[in-house]
């Protein structure tokens, strides 16, 4: 793997194409805080996802309030976890596979790799499928060429990166928007 792959995601080329100006004023401080903007609708896309949707309304109306306790215990260890993960990036200037190669050794440094892209894909392949089923549903489209489709569209997405971070972010604001504006209708 070359370096310009290894660096793509590195918490110094994000910063970069990130810069925030200093605060003297209030207009200052706020166009500070519009840069918090983008990672905001990036992590809400997680949120709006239909199969969390489903899988919420689901457990609602069969278990009630049952697991109320369940669903805070989770978001209180994932808010510790990106706690964690932001006091990592700030403080070593490291991400967490970074710190995972530095720190671990090859064979380890490997089994982790191996594992998390396992569960990448199992993550995503319920989303391609879901993609290329909505298509077929909708348009008519040939499951393979659903996947086909789908997959071009994630590799022209993941292209944006090219351009910097806020092109990738301005895009899910774009497509967050449009999903509000549907449910909204």
């Amino acid at each position: 793997m070359n370096a310009r792959a290894l660096d793509l995601f590195s918490p110094d080329r994000l910063r970069r194409t990130t810069l925030q100006p200093d605060c003297h004023t209030w207009l200052q401080h706020l166009r500070r805080c519009i840069f918090f903007v983008g990672p905001g609708y990036l992590v809400a896309v997680g949120y709006m996802d239909p199969g969390n949707w489903a899988t919420g309304l689901n457990g609602g109306s069969t278990f009630g309030f049952a697991l109320a306790g369940v669903v805070l215990l989770s978001s209180i260890a994932a808010m510790f976890l990106q706690a964690a993960a932001v006091r990592l990036g700030l403080a070593r200037n490291l991400d967490l596979a970074q710190a995972c190669r530095l720190h671990f050794g090859k064979r380890s440094s490997v089994a982790l790799w191996i594992a998390c892209e396992c569960a990448i894909v199992a993550c995503n392949v319920a989303e391609v499928l879901g993609t290329a089923c909505g298509l077929q549903l909708l348009l008519h489209i040939p499951l393979a060429l659903g996947v086909c489709l789908t997959i071009v569209d994630v590799l022209l997405i993941l292209q944006l990166q090219n351009y910097g971070v806020r092109a990738l972010e301005a895009l899910i604001m774009g497509l967050t928007a449009l999903i509000g504006s549907c449910l909204a209708l």
